[in-house]
Parts: structure tokens; sequence; C-alpha cells
């Protein structure tokens, strides 16, 4: 993906994963996860330009930015012997 403003930085990501869970009663239970990326997958570029009746200046900015996901769940578990 390329356009005027935005580069796809890294072709593949590297996370951080935590996350917990509750068992409710035996067989049902409730989980909640994190993950937050630790390689820059895309950068932005942003420009601004002002103009006054004597200057014209302009200015750019570069940001980078990874990937962060929550996520919530409920589970069963069945009882199999």
């Amino acid at each position: 993906m390329t356009s005027k403003n935005f580069k796809v930085e890294n072709d593949v990501d590297l996370t951080l994963s935590m996350g917990a869970g509750y068992d409710i009663t035996k067989n049902f239970g409730v989980e909640a996860r994190f993950k937050v990326g630790v390689v820059p997958v895309v950068q932005t570029t942003h420009y601004s330009y002002t103009t006054t009746s004597t200057t014209t200046s302009s200015y750019s900015r570069t940001e980078n930015h990874s990937n962060a996901l929550f996520s919530f769940g409920a589970y069963y578990k069945f009882d199999i012997k």
C-alpha cells in the first residue's frame, strides 16, 4: 500500500501479549487479552502549508504507528472424558 502520505513500513509485526481469564462456573468463563505491536508497521507523513500575503511556510511531520489489539471473549469448557 503506497499513496501520497501512507507507507507500509514492515510486512511483518512482532507483538507482546498479555491476558487473563476467569472461570465463572465449572464450564463457563470469560477472558480479556491485550496485544501491542513492537515493530512500527505504518509510517505517515503530514504536510502543512501556510500562506500569508508576504510569505509561504511549510513543514512535514513523519509518524510511525504500531498495532494494538483488545479482545474480550467468553468460553465454554466441555467435560469430555
